[in-house]
Parts: C-alpha cells; structure tokens; sequence
C-alpha cells in the first residue's frame, strides 16, 4: 500500500526508530508500533503546523464513527 510505505519513510527521515505502520488506520497489529518518545518526537513537530494547531485548541470537534462488522 503506497501511503503506508510512504508513513514508514516518513518516520525514517523524522528518525522514529521504534516506529512502524501496516495500515492506515493504526488498529491493533504486532507491526504497528511506536514508543512513548517517538510520539513525543512526532508531537512536537506536529505543533509546527498551524493547521495542528488549530485543530488542537478545539474545545470539540465532530467525526462520523461507521463500523462495518463482518460474519
């Protein structure tokens, strides 16, 4: 999958050493994973952005939950 490769890169070029993704959606698999000073890592350079900002300082924010439950 293109954009999962493209999240690995992106953690390799942030340095993420204890960080890797195998899907989008980051639910629970053996190989995705991250430490505590990773997403530390990742927090910090998130507040760079303004549109990160913005969306931290929200005092609520509304998202559509779907969930597909297959027999």
């Amino acid at each position: 999958n293109y954009f999962i490769r493209e999240m690995n890169k992106i953690a390799n070029y942030l340095e993420l050493k204890n960080t890797s993704f195998c899907n989008c959606h980051g639910l629970s698999d053996t190989l995705n994973y991250s430490t505590a000073n990773d997403i530390v890592v990742l927090t910090i350079i998130a507040f760079r952005f303004q549109s990160f900002n913005k969306l931290y300082q929200q005092n609520h924010t509304k998202a559509k939950l779907t969930i597909n439950i297959q027999k």
